[in-house]
């Protein structure tokens, strides 16, 4: 998925709500990642995605679903960061956004400690058994 695209992304945040998803995998490189983030983010906000985080750079207030990343492609970081760069067609340009929260990817990051991370781990792991 080359630069995801916002309509892409209001897609993916219809199909979350659509089927209750409690966890997206990301399965590919930097921009799959991006995209699951943005997903992630803007799939239970009230208000409109775009001009809340990408223009107005605001944090999320509303429920997060949790991103596992299964790297396909090295080199792009994104599992790494928060960062996720959206392009919007209508509008014409592309932007990037950092959600902070995705920081909670270790135990001494997250503002919850290891449980946050325990329990977010558990629902990966079921996830990949699903997946089997």
């Amino acid at each position: 998925m080359p630069n995801p695209t916002y309509e892409k992304v209001q897609e993916g945040c219809r199909l979350v709500r659509d089927n209750h998803v409690d966890i997206i995998l990301a399965v590919g490189g930097g921009s799959t990642i991006d995209y699951a983030k943005a997903v992630s983010a803007s799939a239970y906000c009230e208000e409109e995605p775009w001009e809340k985080y990408w223009v107005g750079q605001e944090s999320p207030s509303c429920p997060t679903v949790p991103v596992g990343a299964v790297l396909t492609m090295v080199g792009t970081g994104s599992e790494m960061n928060g960062g996720s760069v959206i392009t919007n067609r209508k509008a014409g340009f592309k932007l990037g956004k950092v959600f902070i929260f995705y920081l909670r990817l270790a135990p001494y990051h997250s503002e919850a400690g290891a449980g946050h991370v325990a329990e977010n781990s558990v629902r990966l792991r079921q996830a990949f058994v699903k997946l089997l």
